[in-house]
């Protein structure tokens, strides 16, 4: 494999020639990719109060609307939808590794949420980087919106917003 020298040199183009240079250029970061401060306060309001504002969120391609909530509500969504789906079932080693499942990715997350509301200190344990939409519905063109019930939006992907929620119609 050639050096980066010989690369520049066939190219004529300006290169990075020692090897050392290389990591400042993977340390840079991209600003642009910041979430949107407005957004993590609400998250984390709602995540505090239990109550959000209804808003759509602009994400590359798609269109999500919903009422912002907390992540307990989310996660207890979750572990509850994943309860629900074999409560009938009469394969119970299926019923009992689903039920373990989600009682470790989503029941145990709840619980810590809960704890970290209900408890007195002002704990601030992360920067929210996840914003939880209820009622939500996705948009992507050509398509009519889609109801979801519940959705986890990464806060970086997001691309503008408004308060505010359209209709289904």
């Amino acid at each position: 494999m050639p050096d980066m020298t010989e690369i520049a040199d066939a190219t004529d183009n300006p290169t990075i020639t020692d090897a050392a240079d290389y990591p400042k250029l993977m340390a840079t970061d991209d600003w642009s990719a910041h979430p949107d401060t407005t957004l993590q306060h609400m998250a984390d309001f709602a995540n505090r109060a239990r109550t959000g504002l209804p808003v759509i969120l602009f994400l590359n391609g798609t269109i999500i609307s919903g009422i912002v909530s907390a992540a307990e509500e989310f996660y207890e969504w979750a572990n509850e939808s994943q309860h629900q789906a074999v409560a009938n079932s009469t394969n119970a080693d299926n019923k009992e590794a689903t039920e373990r499942y989600s009682n470790y990715f989503f029941g145990t997350p709840a619980a810590e949420h809960k704890e970290r509301r209900e408890s007195e200190a002002d704990t601030h344990y992360e920067i929210a980087r996840h914003i939880h939409l209820k009622d939500a519905k996705v948009v992507t063109p050509g398509i009519a919106p889609m109801p979801v019930g519940f959705v986890r939006v990464l806060l970086a992907h997001v691309g503008a917003w408004t308060l505010g929620s359209f209709n289904s119609n």
